[in-house]
């Protein structure tokens, strides 16, 4: 049987409470992070390979909105909603982004009464104590032929990442069954980030506490700014395009 990547007992996932005040002090983070510049990267990559240009596109578990930010730019002929569970989360997505519609929403157990041509739902899989439910949610609110990109960290559960919530890392065998499992077909999977992210992931828990007081505790500096952007670049440079040793996941799928 397949089984998580790393053999450590599964937390629970924590509640709306506890991302809303998450989100009080990660903006910087999202925004600034070598990790989170990847990874909307590698959505902006996946899209491309779909040949999606206008359309609906939904991301769920929008978070501060900073994916759809990011794809507005990439894709100005598409329409926005983005959906989270932390009502601090759509307020400041509201505030900051009125191009776009927003709602609350949990994967695990709702969907929209919508239908979209592109879904992203970008590191939330590995949040959810019942992923598969989430799987077949997205899948319902797919329009027929629409695409669906998923990102999910592979490999270790690290410290830090479980002191944002991080329940599970899935392997790409469990991610290929839930999508299967809701009626979905797989078009591709990669693993991005052996060995420049990865490595760049361990040195951060070599001192987990440090590193989350440091980067995942407010308003970045100047300094902070250009460690991240040289950690983007020297990470961009020495990741393979994909392996088995990657540390993140890109899933694509199609209804």
């Amino acid at each position: 049987m397949d089984k998580r990547a790393d053999d450590e007992p599964t937390e629970r996932a924590l509640d709306a409470a506890a991302y809303d005040e998450q989100w009080d002090r990660l903006g910087d983070f999202i925004k600034y992070s070598a990790g989170c510049r990847h990874r909307r990267r590698l959505i902006a990559e996946a899209i491309a390979s779909t040949g999606f240009r206008s359309g609906r596109v939904l991301d769920v578990g929008c978070g501060l909105g900073e994916t759809v930010a990011f794809l507005h730019d990439e894709l100005p002929e598409a329409d926005f909603t983005g959906v989270d569970f932390s009502p601090v989360a759509i307020e400041g997505c509201r505030t900051r982004l009125p191009f776009a519609q927003w709602a609350l929403l949990d994967v695990t157990s709702d969907s929209l009464d919508d239908r979209f041509d592109l879904i992203i739902c970008s590191e939330v899989l590995e949040h959810l104590d019942r992923p598969a439910d989430a799987v077949r949610n997205l899948r319902s609110m797919l329009v027929d032929g629409g695409w669906l990109i998923v990102t999910v960290p592979h490999g270790k559960v690290h410290a830090t990442e479980r002191a944002i919530g991080h329940v599970g890392h899935p392997s790409i065998g469990e991610l290929q069954r839930w999508m299967t499992d809701a009626g979905l077909t797989v078009r591709s999977t990669t693993c991005w980030g052996w060995p420049g992210y990865a490595a760049v992931k361990y040195l951060a828990n070599v001192s987990p506490e440090k590193s989350l007081d440091t980067f995942g505790n407010g308003s970045y500096g100047r300094i902070s700014r250009l460690l991240n952007s040289a950690a983007y670049l020297v990470t961009g440079a020495t990741s393979l395009p994909n392996s088995q040793r990657g540390v993140q996941s890109v899933l694509v799928a199609q209804r």
